[in-house]
């Protein structure tokens, strides 16, 4: 049976330091596992979701994210970053994926700016 694979959380380098403070109590081993575990995009993750059954993969940004941006500003510019890295970074192999968009939370009641997010899928052909 195909399998979706909702929410298959992700990390990328911009976004270590917000995963960080959100695991205070997490071993430094662990924590490196955590962290090469969300930033595979490669053969590992293929491997474990090709092996489930999966077919289709939606990415979502692992949190802490954007969403505990205070600074708005930089919320706005952090949720850019993050969409930005979606596409390189896709999932290679015969899974089709999907993202959901990083969008800042804290706006202080003002009116988000709209994103522009290129990323809509990456199909590839099984060799």
């Amino acid at each position: 049976m195909d399998k979706i694979a909702l929410e298959e959380h992700f990390v990328i380098a911009d976004f270590l330091d917000h995963l960080a403070n959100a695991m205070p109590r997490v071993t430094k081993d662990e924590y490196d596992r955590v962290v090469a575990m969300l930033s595979d995009f490669g053969e590992q993750r293929l491997s474990a979701m090709d092996g489930a059954g999966v077919k289709l993969a939606v990415l979502s940004m692992t949190g802490s994210g954007v969403q505990i941006e205070r600074d708005t500003q930089l919320a706005i510019k952090r949720a850019r970053q993050a969409n930005d890295a979606l596409p390189p970074r896709s999932l290679a192999g015969p899974i089709v994926t999907r993202a959901l968009p990083i969008l800042p939370c804290r706006t202080s009641g003002r009116r988000l700016p709209s994103f522009n997010v290129a990323y809509a899928s990456s199909v590839s052909k099984a060799p």
